[in-house]
């Protein structure tokens, strides 16, 4: 059985990554976009520095920028073990009947474009501090 990578044209996709950076195609663009910056890439946009906090730090303003994505699935990426938000937090989220993962910077990258390629609505957070 052959397997082969496919790509959605009209969507945010990750093209490469590494522990400094992602390499973003851009919906229908030719071109690529190298994030270095804190962001949340979906499959329609980049928000750029809205998340405020880190860590265990990661508080209540961020509720309602993540409940206005509008996807069903939040991946959060983490350098380590610890979970990047509150467990009030959490909760608030998930109670919406959105899922949370927590994922290293590679998987969160794989699971994020495999999801949309599926078309599901996704959102990776990635925070490079």
């Amino acid at each position: 059985m052959k397997f082969s990578l496919e790509t959605v044209s009209n969507r945010n996709y990750i093209q490469t990554y590494s522990s400094d950076f992602i390499v973003v195609k851009l919906n229908d663009n030719l071109e690529s976009f190298e994030l270095i910056t804190n962001f949340i890439l979906s499959p329609c946009r980049i928000i750029f520095d809205k998340l405020t906090g880190s860590g265990r730090n990661f508080d209540d303003g961020n509720l309602f920028i993540l409940k206005s994505l509008g996807v069903e699935i939040l991946i959060f990426e983490t350098r380590f073990s610890d979970r990047p938000i509150l467990p009030k937090l959490e909760f608030a989220l998930s109670s919406g009947a959105m899922g949370i993962e927590y994922m290293v910077l590679g998987s969160a990258c794989r699971t994020y474009n495999l999801l949309v390629t599926e078309g599901r609505l996704v959102a990776l957070i990635v925070n490079f501090l």
